[in-house]
C-alpha cells in the first residue's frame, strides 16, 4: 500500500472509531504477529491506537514518511501507553516504526513479571532504535521538532 492511500485509510478508520487499528488492511499478517508478540497482545488482537482525529493524519512527506502524533494504546500489560506510529515506504515496501512511551513510574517487571532472574530485576530502561534505512535523526515523542541522533554502524 502506498502512503497516500494509507493516510486516507487511517483517516477513515479514525472518523469511524476515533482510533486506528493496525490490522491486515494495513500490514502483512506476519508483521501483525510480530507486533502482537512485541507488545504482549493476545493472539488475534490487533494493536489499536486511540486519541487521534482524522486531521492528525498528515500528508506523507516527499521522502516517504507518514508520521502520526502520539495516541494511546494498551500493550505490555499496561493501559494508556503513549504510542507513536511512523510509516515509511522504501522501494515499494511499507514499513512501520512503533514507539511506546511508558509512564515514568513504569518498571520492567510491570510488563515482564515472569522475568525475575538476573539481570532483569536490575534493568531500569531498555531502549531499542532500529531502522532499515540510514537516518541520522528520527522524530521522537514529546515536544514538536524534538529529534535524537541514531547511532549508525556506517559512521
Amino acid at each position: 500500500m502506498e502512503l497516500t492511500g494509507l493516510a486516507t485509510l487511517l483517516q477513515k478508520q479514525i472518523a469511524a472509531s476515533s482510533s486506528i487499528v493496525l490490522d491486515s488492511t494495513i500490514l502483512d499478517v506476519s508483521m501483525l504477529d510480530e507486533i502482537r508478540t512485541a507488545f504482549a497482545l493476545p493472539a488475534g488482537t490487533d494493536l489499536t491506537i486511540a486519541g487521534l482525529t482524522p486531521e492528525d493524519v498528515p500528508t506523507p512527506t516527499a521522502d516517504g514518511v507518514l508520521a502520526l502524533p502520539t495516541g494511546t494504546a494498551t500493550g505490555l500489560n499496561q493501559s494508556n501507553i503513549g504510542m507513536t506510529v511512523t510509516f515509511t515506504e522504501a522501494g515499494g515496501t511499507l514499513q512501520v516504526i512503533i514507539v511506546a512511551v511508558m509512564r515514568e513510574a513504569w518498571r520492567f517487571t510491570d510488563s515482564f513479571g515472569d522475568l525475575t532472574v538476573f539481570p532483569f530485576p536490575s534493568l531500569l530502561l531498555i531502549m531499542r532504535a532500529s531502522s532499515s534505512r540510514a537516518q541520522r535523526n528520527r522524530p521522537m515523542p514529546g515536544p514538536a521538532n524534538r529529534t535524537t541522533r541514531l547511532p549508525l554502524s556506517r559512521d
